[in-house]
């Protein structure tokens, strides 16, 4: 449950309606009402008046806001894909290297392999 969401049903608690919640926090109830219907996050602004309203600590509730925005679904749905998408790439340039390397230790050996049997050919 995110900041807004806990705020508001302590608010909830004390004044009982959106319509009641609204007039305390001076914004219409529309404004209120899409708080719980659409997920929305309080601002900073409402984010204090409801902290003194509910003798919250503020630096509490104003870094409660602040994850919740951070965490916003759309922004870390993305950021989580970038992080996956870059750790495929970096598995598949480690899986090449490894091949690359393995190929020229491969070479390394064939060409010693042939130089021994040279120096044994011109030896016999």
């Amino acid at each position: 449950m995110g900041m807004t969401q806990l705020i508001m049903e302590e608010l909830a608690k004390i004044y009982g309606s959106d319509y009641a919640i609204s007039k305390a926090l001076g914004k219409n109830t529309s404004y209120v009402n899409s708080y719980r219907s659409k997920g929305r996050i309080f601002s900073d602004e409402v984010g204090l008046k409801a902290a003194q309203l509910l003798d919250m600590p503020v630096d509490l509730v104003i870094m409660g806001l602040a994850t919740d925005r951070a965490l916003d679904k759309p922004w870390y749905d993305d950021l989580a894909d970038a992080l996956k998408e870059t750790h495929e790439r970096i598995e598949a340039r480690e899986k090449a290297e490894k091949e690359a390397n393995e190929a020229v230790s491969s070479i390394s050996s064939k060409k010693e392999t042939e130089k021994i049997y040279e120096t044994v050919k011109k030896a016999v």
